[in-house]
């Protein structure tokens, strides 16, 4: 049975890490380690001895135990692997982690599969497989937007807006109730486009105002919408804005995500894009801290 280890952070192998990452069976951007120092405070790993299989966790201590959480603008996390492991040796790993957790709450990848039904729950997404050219791409969307899209705009959309631009657009309509997202948001995109692993989309009005955008952040075979915004949520431009994306990646191969917490109206058209319903795991569960443990185990006596 290989050995598996809770690792803090400074014990990590970082070239290790990432390597392990890209040549995963599902390398996500938002689990390479500098993407997970721009949005955690704080993060350690499960890993193997050979880094062949892998898990990112990210957590704060309270009553000296540690919380697992999910950052903000991480949509999925969950265990990488570069060999095939069955369940056996999935509920070895698990059993693995460190006997301090008061809380674990992490959204798992695609890939992965176990039987702890009890503290598992499965949450919705929207993706779209872009590998056909954009006429038949466009061929599955709904009625409804083809209406929209159909009707002559006055606005045109461009690519390159800048940080700063981004982030007072996001302010002013106060997409975030926390205020601490904007500042990770910065440390994402920044990185991310130094390493070509991120869109923007901005839509201008006729009158050359910003008035809404979208985020994407690439992985290997994956694209995934980490915001959009518009302003008053106005759903024509947010349309607007994920058929720009299609119709640009039309033909690759690649998979459009959507899967984030987005605006009302924004969660009402993925499907009207021609986007497939799909499930993933999310792995949740609570313990009673060790002194209330030993409380009531003394006033049960």
């Amino acid at each position: 049975m290989m050995e598996i280890k809770f690792l803090k952070n400074e014990q990590i192998n970082f070239s290790k890490w990432n390597q392990a990452i890209s040549e995963s069976a599902c390398p996500l951007t938002y689990s390479y380690s500098w993407y997970l120092d721009a949005v955690c405070e704080n993060w350690g790993a499960l890993a193997s001895s050979d880094y062949s299989i892998i898990m990112p966790l990210p957590y704060y201590t309270k009553f000296n135990q540690l919380i697992i959480y999910t950052p903000p603008l991480i949509p999925k996390l969950g265990f990488f692997f570069n060999k095939i492991h069955d369940k056996t040796q999935i509920e070895f790993f698990f059993n693995s982690l460190p006997k301090n957790i008061l809380s674990f709450e992490l959204p798992l990848n695609k890939l992965n599969s176990f039987n702890r039904e009890e503290q598992i729950s499965k949450k919705t997404y929207h993706s779209i497989d872009l590998y056909n050219i954009y006429t038949k791409n466009y061929d599955e969307y709904s009625n409804l937007i083809k209406k929209r899209l159909a009707v002559k705009q006055k606005t045109y959309i461009i690519s390159g807006l800048s940080i700063n631009e981004i982030i007072a657009f996001l302010n002013k309509i106060n997409y975030f109730k926390d205020t601490k997202k904007y500042n990770y948001l910065r440390r994402v995109l920044s990185i991310t486009a130094i390493k070509n692993l991120s869109t923007v989309l901005a839509v201008f009005s006729e009158k050359n105002e910003l008035i809404g955008l979208g985020i994407f952040i690439l992985s290997s075979y994956s694209a995934d919408l980490l915001a959009i915004a518009a302003i008053n949520d106005e759903i024509n431009t947010l349309s607007l804005i994920i058929d720009k994306f299609i119709k640009i990646n039309s033909s690759k191969v690649l998979s459009l995500n959507f899967e984030c917490n987005y605006s009302e109206n924004a969660q009402k058209i993925f499907n009207e894009f021609g986007a497939s319903k799909y499930y993933r795991l999310n792995i949740a569960y609570k313990r009673f801290p060790k002194i209330f443990r030993f409380l009531s185990s003394k006033k049960n006596k």
